[in-house]
């Protein structure tokens, strides 16, 4: 439990700092280790929960959420570069200036 919290924690701070454009090397690392160890936490979660977990998707008001929450994913994959970093533009990225 305590290693989730952390997790946690952590990933929500770094994930701020790098909102804030406040990146470097070492958040980035915090950033993407913390998240696996959250991942990692969450998943065991459901499994020592798994039969609460079954009888709670067996109702029918559970699964709207999850379909807009893996939508709106499947959108922001789908606008993202391979690179995360923004939507994908058609075209030249360059302005380019007209004056001879």
């Amino acid at each position: 439990m305590a290693v989730a919290v952390a997790s946690f924690a952590l990933c929500g701070v770094t994930g701020v700092v790098m909102f804030l454009h406040r990146r470097g090397p070492l958040v980035d690392e915090l950033h993407t280790w913390s998240g696996i160890a959250l991942l990692v936490g969450m998943v065991l979660h459901l499994i020592r929960h798994r039969r609460s977990l079954a009888q709670y998707l067996r109702h029918w008001v559970v699964w709207a959420p999850l379909a807009v929450a893996l939508f709106l994913s499947g959108v922001v994959l789908a606008v993202t570069n391979t690179r995360g970093h923004g939507p994908q533009v058609a075209g030249p990225t360059a302005q380019h200036n007209d004056e001879h």
